[in-house]
């Protein structure tokens, strides 16, 4: 879709001639391995060239395809956010590094409250805490009923043959 194609069906892209490259065209595969290449020798400055060549919507597919291939290879997302985080790829985060990562998370939060983690508010917990409560007050008074009931009726008959006390009684009369 758009410009001329090369061998293999490949897109041809024009990058910046050299003086001996006038007029030459690399295929994507082509662009694909040099772009590799720099970034395995210069990983911070050629991803910061790279992501300013790109529009929001490509940086957006970069990002997909990215956690995508991620996820696939098992890369936990711990680990997937330390890579990200690690700045300068030295496999150490600093706590500018940390700091950086932070404020733009809470900035990407800011801007598209989907991405934003969900924390409870007090009044959430509450709720939820009285309405886990009351199933819990109702069987307790339930169970301490049948048992007082059932150790009286156990206390009277067996109680006095045996001579145990009503609570010894309501033991054995707990469900």
């Amino acid at each position: 879709s758009g410009g001329p194609t090369g061998p293999g069906g490949y897109h041809k892209i024009r990058l910046q001639p050299g003086p001996a490259e006038r007029k030459r065209f690399m295929t994507v595969k082509e662009a694909t391995a040099k772009l590799v290449e720099n970034l395995r020798r210069t990983p911070v400055d050629t991803a910061k060239q790279f992501a300013d060549c790109l529009t929001p919507a490509e940086r957006g597919a970069v990002i997909y395809a990215l956690r995508r291939q991620n996820t696939k290879e098992g890369v936990l997302e711990t680990e997937e956010a330390f890579l990200e985080a690690d700045s300068n790829m030295d496999g150490k985060l600093s706590r500018e590094e940390f700091a950086i990562y932070m404020a733009l998370k809470r900035l990407e939060e800011e801007r598209d409250p989907s991405k934003a983690k969900f924390w409870p508010s007090k009044e959430h917990l509450a709720t939820t805490a009285l309405a886990s409560a009351i199933p819990f007050v109702g069987f307790g008074f339930c169970d301490n009923a049948i048992m007082l009931m059932a150790g009286e009726g156990i206390e009277s008959s067996l109680g006095v043959a045996l001579g145990i006390t009503t609570l010894a009684a309501g033991g054995p009369g707990n469900p």
